[in-house]
């Protein structure tokens, strides 16, 4: 018999039962595929634990919250039966109760809550009592049953709101909680948040599933692994989603997981194969649940945001989509987030849609009246802020550099929004926006230059499809000498040269001289790397006269630093130093970016007619002038420039100065991520350390250059780097090991076909065996 205070102050007797009630053992039964979730239910426990030499804790309600379908229930179960069965924590069992808080026919409201837990606890005399004394009564109860040595851990699953679930949370300090929602609820609460399993988690998941399901052994999900990854990625990791595919894999034992694969394949389908029945989609319908509760204006940014082509949002993008201010977008995005509808990105501003969500989402915007115009909105948002970002790239003519405080900006706002940009160009092909797929492609152009290429080939290819479905040949003409562009720098030089030819053809069409030079100069670009210098040459000249009558400033100044490159392997190097200082005079006042590459290739062509010193100043002022703009394009530029400073003033002999140049260019492109530049430039500082005496710190970067090509593959550079590790190693009398390099670079050599290298490498070991420091001095084997 215990007295307690329960309702207004007042004392009564509560009779507690001789024994626990049955209903104290009430746990849902947990699921034998559960998964994946070890760390979870460890940091769980850690908050359910009595606390240490009897003293309990004064806040012991966590909350799992996440999104629909995500398995907080099931986590839920699995921790409260650990803590009961094996830890024991909780002798007086488990109030269990399903609030129902997204489901409109069956949400339990506090009162009926209440009810059911009182009874469930064998308190069946509170009919009388209105929710507060019920709420007190309620709390005694299981305060009492703590006091007796009787602990009770109370499961609240599926709470849609702070008002529903307050009234049912503990509040004596001993008793603990556990909440599961949807949303992130204001109540006093840890909150664990759960989100989707990993690939390897999903897999394990779908084969105890099939598993559990038949009771017999079914190899299907380990026999085909690749099968099962693709199901496990087309799942997004959502564990209903999971179980809804084992479900359609045990109820047809024969089906191969190629099937199921390829029928969850098709995106507009995917959510009505997720039911082991037709008509029966748990996956929809529990977005559906949750969907639900939103109001208007959070309704509408969720269906919106499946708009957006790629793998997140900005809130500058979420409000454009909107057509709202971006803290009004920021507030609702909030709320998604807190109902678990969206995610938070890996930096504040930037948010996610799970892949299944956005499926569910697109299928509402499809209803959506305001859905083609926000298409739009979001299309000229993107194409307009990266017209703006990549004017800070370049600093061509005419362009302003507006709408951010700076280049790193501008550049960090490109390297942000990357995937959103290609996924936009893809979008603006399949709309009928098709004008903002060959526009925002050609805004981004010279940004792709030094970046994926298979990226930038991706999107020429997008842009150029469009402008050819438009019907508009001049905007056609140029995204194919951006094409032909593309697919020089991806190797493809045949069809760069013929996509130029037919750049040119159109732009003959449409009568644009200056659209006919740029072909002409793509068409001279191919040329120049398919080594048909002359007609490269030739046709740089026409593409020049072309572009300049068509007020073509800039890309004529271009034309004449290549047309300079293409003279200089032609072997015409007095023509070569007239064409560089022609672009000097023209890129100076159009682009210091480009006029920093022309001053390298100037110094290029004065090392080969061994002009040192002029090439020594040429490097310098590229350095400077890619220091002075400062973008990651002029990082990269100016890399190259000390490389190439380094190896000049390493064939002056001013051994020191090349050191310490070629050590700066090995930390500019460790900073820049570039490992061969890295590896290019270890190995040249390699052979600058031999020269100058130092072959122990030769031998180091010659070593590191030779693994790095390794790692790469660039099997001669890994030779040529082992040749002059071995000459490093002979000089530091290091002989045997210089020998094993020689043997290596001569048979890397052997493989890739150069025999001449070959020759040399064979010959620099024999004169390393005949060293006198050699221990055997017998003629080796070949």
């Amino acid at each position: 018999m215990h007295f307690s205070t329960v309702v207004q102050g007042q004392h009564i007797t509560m009779r507690l039962p001789a024994k626990v009630p049955t209903a104290l053992a009430g746990l849902p039964p947990s699921s034998h595929a559960f998964t994946g979730r070890d760390q979870h239910v460890q940091e769980l426990l850690a908050g359910l634990a009595p606390g240490a030499a009897g003293k309990e804790r004064t806040t012991l309600v966590t909350s799992v919250a996440g999104m629909a379908g995500v398995g907080k229930t099931e986590l839920a179960v699995h921790t409260a039966e650990r803590a009961l069965d094996e830890l024991g924590w909780f002798p007086g069992g488990v109030l269990f109760i399903d609030l129902f808080g997204y489901d409109y026919d069956r949400r339990l409201s506090p009162e009926r809550a209440l009810d059911s837990l009182l009874h469930a606890l064998a308190m069946d005399e509170h009919h009388a009592m209105d929710v507060q004394d019920r709420t007190r009564l309620y709390r005694s109860v299981l305060a009492a049953y703590a006091e007796q040595g009787q602990r009770i851990l109370v499961v609240l699953d599926n709470a849609s709101s702070a008002e529903q679930v307050a009234p049912l949370l503990p509040a004596d300090g001993r008793t603990a909680a556990l909440v599961t929602s949807r949303n992130t609820l204001a109540i006093e609460t840890r909150i664990h948040r759960l989100d989707v399993l990993d690939e390897g988690a999903s897999i394990d998941l779908l084969r105890r599933a099939v598993a559990v399901a038949l009771r017999e052994a079914d190899f299907r999900v380990t026999d085909a692994p690749a099968e099962a990854s693709a199901i496990a990625r087309l799942c997004a990791g959502l564990p209903l989603a999971l179980r809804m595919a084992a479900a359609l894999l045990t109820t047809a034992p024969s089906r191969p997981l190629t099937s199921l694969a390829r029928a969850l394949d098709e995106e507009h389908t995917r959510l009505d194969r997720l039911g082991p029945r037709r008509g029966d989609h748990p996956v929809r319908a529990a977005f559906q649940l949750s969907y639900q509760q939103l109001d208007a204006e959070h309704a509408r940014m969720f269906r919106l945001l499946s708009l957006n082509p790629g793998p997140d949002v900005a809130t500058e993008t979420a409000a454009r989509l909107a057509a709202a201010d971006a803290d009004e977008a920021e507030d609702l995005l909030r709320g998604l987030a807190s109902a678990h509808l969206v995610e938070y990105g890996d930096r504040w501003g930037r948010w996610r849609v799970h892949d299944l969500v956005r499926l569910y989402a697109r299928e509402l915007a499809a209803a959506d009246p305001d859905a083609p115009d926000a298409q739009r909105r979001l299309l000229d948002h993107y194409l307009d802020r990266a017209r703006r970002a990549s004017s800070y790239i370049l600093e061509l003519p005419g362009k302003a550099p507006l709408g951010f405080p700076d280049r790193d900006r501008a550049v960090a706002w490109l390297e942000a929004e990357r995937a959103n940009l290609r996924a936009a160009v893809e979008l603006a092909a399949s709309s009928p926006h098709l004008d903002i797929a060959w526009d925002l492609a050609r805004a981004l152009d010279s940004w792709w230059i030094e970046r994926n290429g298979e990226e930038w080939l991706s999107v020429a290819r997008t842009a150029a499809r469009a402008t050819h479905r438009a019907g508009d040949r001049r905007s056609e003409s140029q995204a194919l000498v951006d094409l032909s562009h593309a697919l020089r720098q991806n190797g493809a030089i045949e069809e760069a040269i013929a996509t130029a030819r037919e750049a040119i053809e159109l732009a003959r069409v449409v009568g644009d001289k200056g659209l006919e030079g740029k072909g002409l100069r793509a068409l001279a670009d191919g040329l120049g790397f398919a080594q048909q210098l002359p007609q490269a040459v030739n046709t740089y000249r026409q593409a020049v006269v072309l572009l300049r009558e068509g007020g073509e400033e800039h890309v004529a100044g271009t034309a004449l630093l290549n047309l300079g490159v293409t003279l200089t392997n032609a072997g015409q190097a007095q023509d070569a130093i007239s064409a560089f200082q022609e672009a000097l005079e023209v890129l100076s006042r159009t682009s210091r970016s480009v006029e920093a590459l022309a001053w390298q290739g100037l110094g290029n062509t004065f090392e080969d007619v061994d002009r040192l010193e002029d090439a020594a100043q040429c490097y310098r002022r590229a350095i400077t002038l890619s220091r002075e703009v400062g973008g990651q394009w002029d990082l990269i530029n100016e890399g190259r420039a000390l490389l190439y400073l380094g190896r000049v003033l390493r064939d002056q002999g001013q051994y020191e100065s090349a050191n310490q140049t070629l050590q700066q260019a090995v930390a500019m492109y460790t900073s820049l991520g570039d490992s061969a530049g890295e590896a290019t430039a270890l190995g040249e500082l390699g052979i600058s350390l031999t020269a100058h005496g130092r072959p122990e710190e030769a031998a180091a970067a010659l070593t590191s250059a030779s693994e790095i090509f390794h790692e790469l593959s660039h099997r001669t550079d890994e030779a040529m780097a082992q040749k002059c590790l071995g000459k490093a190693l002979a000089a530091a009398g290091r002989i045997e090991e210089a020998i094993c390099a020689f043997t290596q670079a001569a048979e890397i050599f052997h493989e890739t076909g150069d025999s001449d290298s070959e020759e040399k490498a064979l010959e620099a070991r024999q004169v390393a065996y005949e060293h006198p420091a050699h221990e055997s001095r017998q003629q080796p084997n070949r």
